[in-house]
């Protein structure tokens, strides 16, 4: 995945142009504070739209407990947003692909799980100019797909108690990103 991501942002810089206000680069605080490290590449290519591709990576767990916690995930995803007003400020509407590796046991679960995830989200925000080449953008979003999934009694004994395949519709991208502009 890492390999992925990288190839993702080399086509991009290498590809594009690098004109003033076109590029830019964020990453989501929120996924950052959750141990989540996170990166976004966008161009714009027009007034009103720019593309996107993403990567995330967490591999850390809590074991500080008897009863370990963890919510790890390895993802990209590329996609296109739509700026009302210009490309880097104001409100937007993004649509993207994506797909992600996960591990999950959460306080919440009775269980562990771990999966591939792969489909579209739909999301919206606002991005708002902080001086030149710095944006705060915030946004939310839907998405949703098929994934693949093993769910184990225990996140240390491996008894297997489910395995399948099905849709899921989820939350994503709840963000508040700091975005640099080129």
């Amino acid at each position: 995945m890492k390999t992925l991501s990288l190839t993702i942002a080399i086509i991009c810089l290498g590809v594009i142009p690098a004109t003033s206000q076109t590029l830019s680069v964020s990453t989501n605080v929120l996924d950052c504070a959750t141990g989540t490290v996170n990166t976004e590449i966008s161009w714009a290519f027009d007034r009103h739209f720019s593309l996107n591709a993403s990567g995330r990576y967490n591999p850390w767990e809590n074991t500080a407990q008897e009863d370990p916690r963890y919510n790890k995930c390895r993802g990209a995803s590329a996609g296109v947003r739509y700026w009302a007003w210009n490309a880097h400020s104001g409100w937007w509407l993004g649509l993207k692909a994506r797909y992600e590796e996960y591990s999950r046991h959460t306080a919440r679960m009775t269980w562990a799980e771990e999966g591939d995830a792969y489909g579209a989200g739909l999301s919206a925000g606002y991005a708002w100019m902080l001086g030149k080449h710095f944006n705060l953008d915030l946004g939310a979003g839907l998405w949703g797909g098929g994934r693949s999934f093993t769910k184990y009694s225990c996140p240390h004994c491996g008894r297997v108690i489910e395995r399948g395949i099905g849709g899921f519709i989820e939350p994503h991208e709840i963000q508040a990103s700091i975005v640099y502009i080129f």
